[in-house]
């Protein structure tokens, strides 16, 4: 279970406000007054000119914002108190009064602090300096802030705001209102806060304040991020970090890079999280900004638990709590105690969990924070529920919840809805278990519609699939109780609404120029983050290409992760301003009964998957009928299906130090061992359905890990019947990632005419400048490539073995993909063949290729599990003279192809493959193809064979375009013809493709 994320929200929160010295500097000496250029100390210097030189002194070191040198600040500010009493200069004890207690601020010393600013303020008011008194009252209301007295903060604030504005200070006023909203944030006052921050925003902006500017804008990112409308926030946040980039301000940079951190977290992208967190931590410890240092800490754990790494997550807890404890920060030690408890209740500690969980609680009300208060109230609920005490469970849970929905917490809630219904479902109630998450399901799904990236959408909807899969249980639990009302129609349709959802509505957005109407200078952001994209993935290929050292290559791909995660950024941005983006009606998954109507025939049988946690299930969808069968548990069904990828891949594998006898040896072991595994996972997954399949084309939208199996390899075992030939032997196999998205590809495309031109192929590539075409070219012989001398080079020469771009081995040629063009265009007739040079990303991008009906790549596929965005495919990167070009067609560029082909065939390596988003399927190359026309795509499971893929290819194209068969038809006679010829009867050669989309 994951940890609520409002919990982080709040840290979040706090981390951004870590500014207590930044946001008086936002202000500057102006309000002052007072002179503080530096004078050399004369031999005979007075009191008074002493006092000055100190002062000075001190401010230059409080502004270099680092720890050592704040408190070399501290020491000179307390060495020039004493000179400004004897020279009798009130005005100058009150200005170092007020900059010590920023400067003890910063350190965490809130109670020096606190008697600093109350000082300086007493000094003020009896001197009537009121921009003096301004500031001193904006410094105690930051102290107060992380002293847990939010009321007491807020009321500063207020005073200071006044005092400013009566002085017409708009800079000042908009600073004391972020710190209204702030105080008004934690109190859960949402409305108030958007307010104080949106007035803080225009009074800079008025003022001609930009780092005013940039301040407000972060603090409204913040709230945005916390109410969920993360795609507001994103744009607020890269507007500040511009600017304090741009300023070099690493303080308020970390407090930046920490709330997007945040927003990625949100939206379940952890590992882009968990980056920009070890940034912010590596900018906070080397300014020696403690409190900043413990919320990160925190942060950072945080993820490490999710991930698994608990011990190192308790570590993290730990230091955040002994360090907050040293500050005396009573808000931070509530979050750390709290995540103490979670990491103990992963661990299996539940007595431990709660003494912490409830030391967080007394802590969160005398804070007064109700937000936080409500997460921790969920987290006891849910040590309870564990226990099996259901009704104190729901005590928590519902206090939670009223908590919640009263600070106007959405998310929240939805997760105390969840919890709710799980509890409900373990004390029998299935009814009330069942309104419960329907509830949450719809406040998740309100809260998804308000994030506008494509990527991001479709990971938050990863967070919140749980709750489908529980609700797919529920109502097949209900089934089992009352098979008669069509609960088991309900679950099927809850299956069907819960994935996919981001490729439904990437497909509507398809149609529309969703850049119409958006501001010419986001637009301009977009070209030009599009040619930093371009060139940093063409010096990623050189690197590859040039053999360079891994740490050269992992420098590149982090350089462009943070571009690419700024480009989807924008692009969330261009969408959440776009009219026709705003236009466009989202689709809905279809029902069952719309299903059987528009999707299925006579000869077709939909088998849809569900994986959950204690158990999955399996559809069974002809035009007429459903039958649902229940399969073993998520764990066991992902375990046997892994070891029948893991054995059917063994010889792509990778051991080092392994000898070619060795590597003989081990393919042998795993191709017997497989026959066994492959016939317990056909009877685990077909078993249940074999009865009514018999002379059908199967449909599979398949979930978790089973989107790597290869179906038509499975063997099947029927009545009467329990021989060993695989699905395909007897059935025509075809996947989806969901019913629904073939709905509307066929309502998208009805009526679309076929492109005049047959096939255009590109392959064989030039990748390497030795490839001896490019020698050839120049009039030079070639020269032999090292890797030649390898064994597995020259017994494995024709073996697709391109694992990457981290590995530094250069990129093989793939020359029977030459081979395999030339037979497919013998085939064609009309076809366009580019070979080599030619196979080139211009070819790709040329509005040509739009007029061919089938688009062939053979070629490298270049797959980024973690960030599908960064995939691509890999075409020619020299030109006929020798000239480097960019020869990698990225995957954002291929979304945006005009390619309206009735099939595109994807013959490279695991080019069906991209990163398992749950309820979303995989999200690779297949997607974007869709999404730029293409009816159906052909694409690969695995690192393919070289020559055995030409030979496949020829026999596809033979069978589609000289004897007519449908492209799912012809697939399958070219996989049963490979299959019947002794060299290549293994399924490693002939599985590895599949078709997804239409199979008409």
């Amino acid at each position: 279970m994951k940890t609520p994320i409002g919990r982080a929200a709040r840290l979040s929160l706090f981390v951004v406000i870590l500014a207590g010295p930044g946001h008086v500097w936002a202000v500057g000496q102006k309000a002052s007054g007072r002179r503080q250029s530096a004078r050399p100390p004369a031999a005979t210097e007075t009191p008074l000119a002493a006092a000055g030189r100190l002062f000075a002194e001190a401010e230059r070191l409080r502004k270099q914002g680092k720890a050592p040198a704040m408190s070399g600040a501290v020491e000179k500010y307390k060495a020039a108190l004493p000179l400004w009493r004897a020279a009798a200069d009130r005005r100058g004890e009150a200005d170092t009064l007020r900059s010590m207690g920023e400067a003890y601020n910063f350190l965490g010393d809130n109670r020096q602090a606190l008697e600093c600013g109350r000082a300086a303020l007493a000094l003020y008011e009896s001197l009537r300096e009121r921009a003096g008194e301004a500031r001193a009252l904006y410094l105690l209301g930051e102290i107060y802030y992380w002293l847990a007295d939010v009321e007491t903060a807020l009321a500063h604030h207020k005073r200071a705001s006044d005092v400013w504005l009566l002085l017409g200070d708009k800079a000042g006023q908009s600073l004391a209102q972020v710190g209204v909203g702030y105080d008004h944030s934690i109190r859960g006052d949402v409305d108030k806060a958007l307010t104080a921050f949106g007035l803080a925003l225009d009074l800079a902006q008025s003022a001609g304040d930009r780092r005013g500017e940039a301040l407000a804008a972060c603090a409204l990112a913040t709230q945005y991020g916390m109410i969920g409308e993360g795609q507001r926030a994103l744009g607020f946040y890269d507007r500040a970090l511009r600017f304090f980039r741009a300023d070099g301000d690493r303080f308020h940079e970390a407090r930046t890079l920490n709330g997007l951190a945040y927003i990625y977290y949100q939206v379940g992208e952890s590992r882009k999280a968990l980056n920009l967190y070890e940034q912010t931590l590596q900018i906070y410890v080397s300014l020696g900004h403690r409190q900043g240092e413990s919320a990160v800490r925190i942060l950072t754990g945080r993820i490490y638990d999710e991930a698994g790494r608990t011990r190192e997550a308790l570590e993290q807890y730990r230091r955040a709590l002994s360090i907050s404890r040293a500050l005396s920060n009573r808000l931070m030690q509530s979050y750390a105690l709290g995540y103490i408890g979670k990491a103990f209740d992963s661990l299996g500690d539940s007595g431990q969990a709660l003494l912490n969980y409830r030391s967080a609680l007394e802590l969160n009300r005398l804070g007064g924070d109700r937000r936080e208060e409500a997460y921790t109230l969920a987290n006891i609920g849910r040590v309870l529920l564990g226990r099996g005490d259901y009704a104190d469970a729901l005590e928590h849970y519902g206090r939670a919840l009223a908590l919640s929905r009263g600070v106007g917490d959405l998310r929240a809630a939805a997760l105390a809805l969840y919890d709710i219904a799980r509890a409900e479902r373990g004390r029998g109630d299935l009814e009330a278990a069942r309104a419960r998450v329907e509830e949450a399901i719809r406040l998740s799904d309100a809260f998804r519609a308000k994030v506008a990236g494509q990527e991001m959408r479709a990971s938050y909807s990863a967070t919140v699939h749980q709750q489908y899969e529980f609700y797919v249980d529920v109502l097949m639990r209900l089934h089992g109780r009352r098979p008669s009302e069509k609960f088991e129609a309900a679950a099927f349709e809850a299956s069907e609404r819960g994935r996919a959802l981001s490729l439904l509505e990437t497909l509507a957005e398809s149609r529309k120029d969703i850049r119409q109407g958006v501001d010419p200078e986001l637009l301009k952001r977009e070209r030009e983050l599009q040619r930093l994209l371009s060139a940093k993935a063409e010096r990623r290929i050189q690197l590859a290409s040039a053999k360079a050292r891994t740490e050269e290559v992992a420098a590149v791909e982090k350089e462009l992760g943070e571009l690419t995660a700024e480009f989807q950024r924008l692009e969330g941005q261009i969408r959440a301003v776009s009219p026709h983006y705003a236009a466009l009606v989202q689709p809905v998954p279809l029902t069952l009964a719309e299903l059987q109507r528009k999707v299925l025939d006579a000869d077709t049988v939909l088998l849809e998957y569900a994986l959950g946690e204690e158990r999955s299930f399996v559809w069974a969808v002809t035009p007429d009928s459903i039958r649902s069968f229940e399969l073993p548990a998520r764990a066991e069904v992902e375990k046997v299906s892994r070891l029948v990828y893991e054995l059917l891949t063994a010889r792509v594998r990778r051991v080092e130090g392994e000898t070619e006898p060795q590597w003989r040896a081990r393919v042998r072991k795993a191709e017997a061992e497989y026959e066994d595994a492959s016939v317990a996972l056909g009877r685990m997954l077909l078993g249940p359905v074999a009865a009514g399949l018999e002379g059908k084309r199967l449909v599979v939208v398949a979930d978790g890990a089973l989107q790597y199996v290869p179906f038509a390899a499975l063997p099947v075992e029927t009545r009467g019947r329990a021989g060993r030939a695989p699905l395909i032997a007897e059935h025509e196999v075809v996947s989806l990632p969901s019913a629904s998205v073939l709905a509307l590809m066929r309502e998208m495309l009805r009526g679309r005419a076929p492109a005049p031109r047959s096939v255009a192929v590109l392959a064989d590539p030039v990748f390497d400048r030795d490839d001896e075409r490019l020698a050839a070219s120049k009039g030079v012989r070639a020269r032999r490539r090292d890797a030649e001398a390898d064994w597995a080079a020259a017994g494995q020469r024709a073996l697709r073995s391109f694992d990457g771009l981290d590995e530094g081995g250069g990129i093989a040629r793939l020359p029977f993909s030459q081979r395999e063009a030339k037979a497919i265009a013998e085939s064609a007739g009309d076809g366009m063949l580019a070979l080599g040079f030619r196979a080139s990303r211009a070819t790709a991008l040329s509005p040509e290729l739009a007029q061919y009906r089938y688009v062939h790549f053979a070629t490298h596929g270049l797959l980024n599990g973690e960030h599908p965005e960064l995939s691509g495919i890999l075409l020619s990167l020299f030109d006929e003279a020798g000239r480097r070009q960019d020869g990698f067609l990225e995957l954002h560029e291929i979304y945006n192809l005009n390619l309206p082909a009735e099939l595109v065939v994807l013959s490279a390596c695991q080019t069906a493959l991209g990163k398992d988003v749950k309820g979303e399927g995989l999200v690779g190359l297949t997607r974007g193809f869709m999404y730029a026309g293409a009816r159906r795509v052909v694409s690969s499971l695995w690192k393919v064979d070289d020559s055995a893929t030409a030979e496949l290819m020829g026999e596809f194209y033979r069978e589609m375009l000289g004897k007519g068969l449908r492209p799912a038809e012809a697939l399958r006679a070219a996989q049963l013809r490979l299959r019947s010829q002794p060299r290549w009867r293994s399924p490693y050669y002939w599985a590895a493709f599949t078709l997804q989309g239409e199979w008409r």
